[in-house]
């Protein structure tokens, strides 16, 4: 049988996974832009609230200084020999003048934070209404463009498996296969398994976080797990369903290969079948692990115990190639076919 060629399966996949960092970059830049904004806008409603306290404090300085001023000056004293004396005001003169001084400032200042904040606020107006219309593009044109370069891509793979059918099997190590000229391999991982009939949670028995091939795909228990170049997953997908898996030790390892304040988090969680292997493991902060990702995972499950289908198709950013630690996440997941794309940053909040 003639080989076939599937470089356009990997132009397509490429693209698409392109196109999907391009969105979750976008979106980022987006919220940056947002939470610059509202910085800005806090900070002079802040300094708007000091000039305006400045203002009346001023005042009130100013009002005292005249009424100091104006009691002085009708003060007026007689000599032995009934010529009046006139005080030295000089002092009440002073302070008024400080005052007027101090309130012009204070003025002018609180004019010039009320005419900026009004900028800010207008400026803010348009962004809001030009970055809906973004998050509009984002959700639905690219998620579509980026669900039809991935079913055109599955549907050229499947062609080619039907074609091209090898599967290599070694004993207890996981089963190969390949199609020629893909570049890729994938790998059926099956989890170990103890005497008594178990599952076992030895991570020794499992592949290791950092011990992933480059460009192979990992099939586990339903799941397929991608890696990129330098073997790190850069991709997930399946149709998730409520089964308990297993934790390990692995997992908390993984956490201390990122930030200080990172966890091992499961990107197909446990409670869906997740793998405790390394490929379904990374470096995550640990405030969006139990936050909003995890907020993400309970209305998976509760849709799903509403036996309602639900698949999740996750593409990893990561900042440089020596780096493995993700720094964005793009999930798209389908809900009963009805579709819908979370952008996460790892870091607090998401």
């Amino acid at each position: 049988m003639a080989d076939v060629n599937v470089r356009s399966i990997e132009a397509l996949l490429d693209l698409r996974t392109g196109l999907v960092r391009y969105v979750a970059d976008a979106q980022s830049s987006v919220t940056r832009l947002d939470h610059e904004l509202r910085r800005m806008q806090a900070w002079l409603t802040e300094r708007e609230r000091y000039w305006t306290r400045e203002v009346e404090r001023w005042q009130r300085e100013l009002s005292q200084a005249q009424a100091e001023l104006r009691q002085c000056s009708e003060s007026v004293s007689y000599d032995r020999d009934g010529r009046a004396q006139r005080p030295n005001c000089s002092g009440p003169q002073s302070r008024v003048t400080a005052a007027g001084s101090k309130l012009r400032e204070a003025t002018d200042e609180l004019r010039t934070v009320r005419h900026y904040a009004k900028q800010v606020d207008e400026v803010g107006t348009k962004f809001t209404v030009q970055a809906r219309r973004l998050s509009g593009i984002f959700q639905k044109e690219m998620s579509q463009a980026a669900e039809l370069l991935n079913r055109s891509a599955s549907q050229l793979q499947s062609y080619i498996n039907t074609q091209v059918p090898g599967i290599i099997s070694t004993g207890t190590m996981p089963a190969i296969s390949g199609a020629r000229g893909t570049g890729t391999t994938t790998v059926s991982s099956t989890p170990a398994i103890r005497g008594d009939g178990n599952q076992s949670s030895d991570p020794d028995q499992f592949l290791r976080f950092g011990e992933l091939s480059p460009e192979t795909k990992y099939n586990h228990n339903g799941y397929v797990y991608e890696t990129d170049s330098v073997g790190r997953t850069n991709q997930v997908s399946g149709q998730l369903r409520l089964e308990t898996g297993i934790r390990t030790s692995h997992q908390t390892e993984v956490g201390h290969l990122g930030k200080v304040n990172d966890q091992g988090g499961h990107l197909i969680g446990t409670q869906f079948g997740g793998s405790p292997e390394g490929f379904n493991l990374i470096p995550q902060n640990a405030n969006l692990n139990q936050g909003a990702w995890k907020s993400m995972e309970m209305g998976w499950a509760k849709v799903l115990e509403e036996r309602k289908r639900v698949s999740v198709d996750m593409t990893l950013s990561y900042p440089s190639l020596k780096n493995v630690r993700p720094q964005q996440f793009a999930v798209r997941y389908t809900i009963d076919g009805k579709a819908k794309t979370r952008f996460f940053v790892n870091r607090p909040g998401g």
